[in-house]
């Protein structure tokens, strides 16, 4: 079954087939609607800057649809309609889709060939140029992917195989190899919570929730039990 997860960038959204029917996610990535925790609502730091700058343009929707190319529409936040604004050639066959905090780059998962890839965001058009070589999922049939909320770490989950990857963002966006670690059967997301020191990898065939402290220092994922 095709189906479709959407993630929200700073000045739009960007949508794609995989994790769940009708996902939304924003900021470091995505999240599931229902699956907002307290963590995802933590308040800001005192003296955080809260300013953000938006664009006066539309807010600019991808979508990706197991295809070789991820489209770009301009969404009318009164009506909903969408606008064709072109296509960007992917290097392979992207579905799942996250945008970075700062809302520069967006990532995909090539599920066919356990891929991701990254492209750079204009910010006056939208249009997505692709960076870099595509990097390893850490494993195989990537089904999603988040970036974290530093921005620094891209953390993936890996359906056919059930692995977890945590791949390095570099300065230009591009992502380099990472290191990953077996979640259980046929695992299909990995979120981050509010505080970004903790991730939980939902195994669909283990019927189990994986659990890690999330090292944003090191980018490593450690196995974690709650006191």
């Amino acid at each position: 079954m095709r189906r479709v997860a959407i993630a929200i960038g700073l000045f739009g959204v960007a949508c794609g087939p995989g994790g769940g029917a009708g996902e939304l996610g924003a900021a470091a990535g995505d999240f599931g609607i229902g699956d907002l925790g307290a963590g995802d609502l933590a308040a800001p730091a005192p003296g955080a800057d809260l300013s953000l700058p938006l664009s006066a343009a539309p807010p600019m929707v991808y979508v990706s649809g197991y295809s070789t190319t991820i489209a770009r529409y301009t969404l009318d936040p009164a009506t909903g309609a969408l606008t064709p604004r072109g296509t960007t050639t992917a290097t392979g066959s992207p579905s799942f889709l996250a945008v970075d905090p700062a809302r520069r780059h967006l990532y995909a998962v090539d599920e066919a060939g356990s891929k991701v890839e990254a492209f750079a965001i204009d910010p006056t058009t939208g249009a997505l140029t692709h960076l870099g070589s595509d990097a390893s999922s850490g494993g195989s049939g990537p089904a999603h992917l988040a970036v974290d909320q530093s921005g620094k770490w891209v953390l993936v989950a890996n359906y056919g195989s059930g692995d977890v990857a945590v791949l390095p963002i570099a300065g230009d966006g591009s992502v380099g190899a990472g290191t990953s670690l077996h979640a259980g059967t046929n695992a299909h997301k990995l979120l981050v919570d509010g505080s970004n020191r903790f991730a939980w990898a939902p195994c669909l065939g283990s019927n189990s929730v994986a659990q890690y402290a999330f090292d944003t220092s090191a980018g490593t994922l450690t196995p974690w039990t709650p006191p």
